[in-house]
């Protein structure tokens, strides 16, 4: 199994509340480890092409932190609420919801930091 499957990996539909969020939890760090190298990585282009700062940069990493959290307990808040309060499912929904979350974390910073970079060289 490669880190993507083990990231993504569900053995089976979670029944509780509980099992639902300890799901999620388990793999926070790791997305967090994902959140900060994606940081990092535009921090470090920005400090190559543009000359930025790199205190400044650490700052916004921090700052933007928590709310990529907040937005992270969206993810089994949202899935509590599907499979217990709208509309039961049997579906692996989580590891539906965290791939895209990752992925638009990723995208989203990557994007971020592009148009940083883009906006101090013209």
């Amino acid at each position: 199994m490669n880190l993507l499957e083990t990231y993504l990996h569900q053995d089976s539909t979670p029944e509780t509340a509980k099992e639902i969020v300890l799901w999620w939890e388990k793999r926070r760090l790791k997305y967090n480890l994902v959140y900060f190298l994606t940081s990092l990585t535009w921090l470090l282009l920005a400090s190559i092409f543009v000359r930025s700062k790199l205190f400044f940069g650490f700052g916004l990493i921090v700052m933007t932190a928590v709310p990529a959290n907040a937005c992270y307990c969206l993810g089994w808040i949202t899935e509590i609420v599907l499979r217990k309060g709208i509309h039961p499912l049997d579906l692996k929904i989580g590891p539906l919801f965290l791939g895209l979350g990752t992925v638009f974390t990723v995208a989203g910073l990557l994007l971020y930091g592009l148009l940083d970079i883009l906006y101090k060289l013209l």
